[in-house]
């Protein structure tokens, strides 16, 4: 959680002890800077991010060291002057390195309206044998993942709008929310154990349909009667298990509102307050 109007390329800095050895962040290019790439490799987590959009204007493929037909290695220089949105000290940031080896990597895609795109990859996976271009380009595709496990949790479980008064109540609630988004998702990856498949096509909103059914009779068990408890989740599973959705490669779905908004002025008032301003004649009635 942060301040709304912090960014998140702020916010990101933040985060930075949530990093460790081992690891691998994908992120937009909005997250592709120097310090951000310096301090990850620093904590022996590797990167791999769409190129900042102002490096990417003088980007070309002439540049650097040719280490294959889409890919070149090349060195960034850190910037003179300290960014100012950085919480790292003057003595921190002179220490960081004068250079960073990174790797390049520039093909064209095809976006979801069939248009052809060219897009350009950073990461400090240096090694074109060991990673090959085609499967970190194949990998930064599934970023988008996070953007439907998004949509899980502000559609699906209803947490767009906070209907709450206090910063501490938002955030109960936002906890309350991930707990229970943890604890479907964990009940689809046991289910997809006892009965094999791939999990990442288990529907949410089905799986969370399926455990909504099926809590009525959980309720009716006792916890003492061990055996019946779980044969009932063994059903439970099998069930959400079913819930699964096709794979639809390419498919697009305009993003427009199937309903129109009511023509009403928003409230902005407490609705007892209205109701004032009408019986003493402040306010005319719409």
């Amino acid at each position: 959680t942060s301040p709304l109007s912090e960014s998140d390329f702020v916010t990101m800095r933040k985060m930075m002890g949530h990093f460790g050895p081992e690891t691998l962040l994908l992120a937009d290019r909005g997250f592709c800077s120097y310090e951000i790439m310096v301090r990850l490799r620093d904590k022996g987590c590797h990167s791999l991010m769409r190129l900042h959009q102002m490096r990417e204007k003088g980007f070309t493929l002439r540049e650097g060291k040719r280490i294959g037909k889409y890919e070149r290695l090349v060195t960034w220089v850190k910037p003179k002057y300290k960014p100012k949105a950085t919480e790292l000290s003057d003595v921190e940031w002179e220490q960081l390195p004068a250079t960073l080896e990174m790797r390049l990597i520039s093909f064209w895609y095809e976006d979801r309206d069939g248009a052809t795109k060219k897009m350009v990859l950073a990461t400090t996976l240096l090694d074109n044998k060991t990673y090959d271009w085609i499967e970190l380009g194949e990998l930064y595709a599934t970023r988008w993942d996070i953007e439907l496990r998004l949509r899980d949790v502000k559609t699906t479980l209803g947490m767009e709008e906070l209907n709450v008064k206090t910063p501490a109540m938002a955030e109960k609630s936002l906890a309350m929310a991930l707990l229970g988004f943890n604890l479907a998702k964990a009940t689809c990856r046991r289910s997809v154990h006892l009965h094999p498949g791939r999990w990442k096509l288990i529907s949410f909103k089905g799986a969370l349909d399926a455990i909504k059914s099926v809590q009525p009779l959980f309720n009716d068990v006792v916890m003492k009667f061990k055996k019946s408890f779980a044969n009932l989740m063994e059903k439970m599973l099998a069930l959400v298990s079913t819930k699964r959705i096709e794979e639809r490669p390419g498919r697009w779905e305009p993003r427009m509102k199937k309903k129109r908004p009511k023509p009403f002025p928003l409230l902005e008032r407490p609705r007892q307050e209205y109701k004032e301003m009408r019986e003493s004649g402040e306010l005319i009635p719409a």
